[in-house]
């Protein structure tokens, strides 16, 4: 009996307008199975469903005799999927992304992604902006072919292809699947099951009309006949293993953080490190601006899918939202490292107390630790509970956060431990100023895991 590659059992997902009811059917190895229906039948929102792109509602999905939701790392290196074209990071090269992708699967298969770079005339040197939505699509199928899948898992791949090129992507179908690879791809070009399909599923209005194989429908392919055969009346229309794993998969999500998310901004700001030396300017706000570059950052993620594209890899939910919050942590503590030289040159030039509020010391710097802390744990959770909005959560942390500091600069007047020893000129009161340091860099550890905890808590039921 042929291996089970793919099993849905009561896959339910509810939105206001549409419910998916009880999806249910198998995929063997080596088997090509064709999942149609019209537009809006529930073909993608099954599809993503199953890769918990978006969090279904009720049922259960399991890869290879392995539930997805206890080991969806391992069953994405093992599937690939494509939904459209390559509609994420429009002005990266081709190159660019494909580097990105390449280091995330062990079995990158270099002369096979050459082999489709040459069979489907793509060049490396353009942007997915530069291509044609039916060039985008070939490009996402380059990569999903790429890594050795033992399941690719595609919807609508003929969508916007030529019919010659149609009927190239259906010989690579029926090459891989003679190879033991199985595929599932939705569409609604019924010709596609005739030159390729084992099996056929049909889904309507969210519900599973009929599954059999393809040698058991109606030769012909017209939609009255397949309306026929389904039944439907025409209408108006492991520990250390483990553990070491996911720091690999954290080194790699950290490059790609680098490589794709980083913004030129992130980088322009941290020379406001310079304005310590401004005198008469309230210090803690040069450590702030690293907040800024992150928040062009993940602006330009939005418009770029840098969320999709993340998904797409195998990584899971929770491990991207990890990565974010550390390429947070890292370009704040870069932004504080930027700052040190200039406040020892401000105490080198003796430009002497700051008359706005806390003064250049080592305590400055703990404080200035808290303030990124606050940050994190705040503008995290807001991020991932509406990837679509950026703009609003960030000015309304910022808010928050201004009203923080402006609560930390009143301390230095007010209060006498702050005011006689945190805000004077180093080496006097050191060590209280060093207990200061840790305290603040433990709270921003401390804050920034709270804040990513949550954030992961959230995404994970958050539908893209």
């Amino acid at each position: 009996m042929a291996e089970t590659v793919l099993e849905i059992r009561g896959l339910c997902k509810e939105y206001p307008a549409f419910r998916l009811k009880e999806v249910g059917f198998s995929l063997s190895r080596g088997r090509i199975m064709g999942f149609i229906g019209r537009n809006g039948a529930g073909k993608t929102t099954t599809l993503k469903s199953m890769l918990n792109i978006v969090h279904p509602s009720a049922g259960e999905v399991s890869f290879f005799g392995l539930g997805f939701t206890e080991h969806e790392q391992e069953i994405k290196r093992r599937i690939a999927f494509v939904s459209g074209g390559a509609n994420y990071y429009p002005s990266k090269k081709l190159s660019a992304i494909t580097a990105v992708t390449r280091s995330f699967y062990d079995n990158w298969d270099e002369a096979a992604y050459q082999r489709y770079l040459k069979l489907f005339a793509l060049d490396e040197s353009k942007t997915p902006k530069a291509l044609s939505a039916g060039m985008q699509v070939k490009y996402a199928l380059a990569l999903a072919l790429s890594h050795r899948a033992e399941l690719l898992i595609l919807d609508e791949p003929t969508s916007g292809l030529d019919p010659v090129s149609r009927d190239e992507l259906c010989d690579v179908f029926l090459t891989l699947a003679d190879e033991g690879v199985s595929i599932l791809f939705s569409t609604h070009i019924t010709e596609d099951l005739d030159k390729c399909a084992d099996d056929v599923t049909y889904i309507r209005n969210g519900e599973i009309a009929a599954n059999a194989p393809r040698r058991a429908l109606p030769r012909s392919s017209s939609a009255a006949r397949w309306r026929n055969w389904a039944g439907i009346r025409p209408t108006s229309r492991r520990s250390w293993c483990i553990w070491t794993g996911r720091r690999e998969t954290m080194a790699k999500l950290l490059k790609k953080e680098f490589a794709l998310f980083a913004h030129p901004t992130s980088w322009m700001f941290l020379a406001f490190g310079a304005m310590m030396l401004i005198p008469g300017y309230p210090m803690y706000l040069p450590s702030f601006f690293a907040s800024l570059g992150l928040f062009y950052a993940c602006l330009s993620a939005r418009e770029n899918n840098d969320l999709y594209y993340t998904l797409l890899l195998p990584v899971r939910k929770r491990d991207a939202v990890r990565a974010r919050a550390l390429y947070f942590a890292i370009t704040e503590l870069l932004q504080l490292a930027v700052c040190v030289p200039f406040a020892i040159a401000r105490g080198a030039l003796k430009l002497g107390p700051n008359p706005a509020g806390m003064d250049v010391n080592v305590a400055l710097f703990g404080l200035a630790l808290v303030v990124a802390g606050v940050f994190n744990a705040l503008f995290l959770p807001r991020l991932y509970k509406n990837p679509a909005s950026v703009g609003k959560p960030f000015l309304v942390v910022s808010l928050c956060v201004f009203l923080f500091i402006f609560a930390l600069e009143a301390c230095s007047f007010v209060l006498p431990f702050f005011r006689d020893v945190l805000d004077t000129p180093d080496p006097q009161h050191l060590s209280a100023k060093l207990a200061v340091l840790a305290v603040g860099a433990a709270l921003f550890v401390l804050l920034t895991a709270l804040g990513a905890r949550r954030a992961e808590a959230i995404f994970e039921k958050v539908d893209l």
